[in-house]
């Protein structure tokens, strides 16, 4: 036990230091998450790794995945992956992986429901990630009005029918 807090403590230093490579700080994320479920500190320390735009995406879409794998529910997690939906200085990929986790963590949540929508109705982002915010909305917006409405919007563009009529089935169930 106490071996496993110096270690987790040890991890989120290097997570938290600037001079850290972001291989390094990639690594740490992903270890983070295999030994901390949950635990206070690392969700914060994960947060600050998102929010924190000298990191470069790769290890942002890390700290995306590791928070989807130790933060059901967590508020300020889910805010933070909202938060990185919206960032212009995000790639697509990092995006596509932020609006998986939501999918994962934040079942019913408002917000999240509605950062899906609108990422699932910008025409600047890329297919792959509209078809993850409409696969995200399937699993967490059962019976949404909106989130219905904005799948059968989907179904009119055609090469994105196929995922909008199975999350809208998700959806409606």
């Amino acid at each position: 036990q106490a071996d496993t807090a110096s270690v987790v403590s040890h991890l989120i230093q290097l997570l938290q230091d600037p001079r850290v490579d972001n291989k390094t700080r990639w690594q740490a994320a992903w270890s983070l998450c295999q030994i901390a479920q949950g635990h206070p500190q690392t969700i914060d320390a994960l947060i600050q790794l998102l929010q924190d735009p000298r990191v470069d995406n790769k290890t942002r879409w890390q700290a995306a995945w590791s928070l989807c794998q130790i933060a059901q529910g967590h508020p300020q997690a889910i805010a933070a992956l909202i938060q990185l939906l919206h960032d212009p200085h995000v790639d697509d990929e990092t995006r596509r992986q932020a609006a998986w986790s939501l999918g994962q963590i934040a079942q019913g949540h408002p917000q999240t429901i509605d950062a899906l929508i609108q990422l699932l109705q910008d025409p600047h982002v890329d297919d792959e990630t509209r078809r993850q915010a409409a696969a995200s909305l399937g699993q967490i917006a059962q019976g949404h009005p909106q989130a219905i409405a904005a799948l059968s919007q989907l179904l009119s563009c055609q090469e994105l029918a196929f995922v909008g009529l199975i999350a809208d089935h998700q959806v409606a169930s």
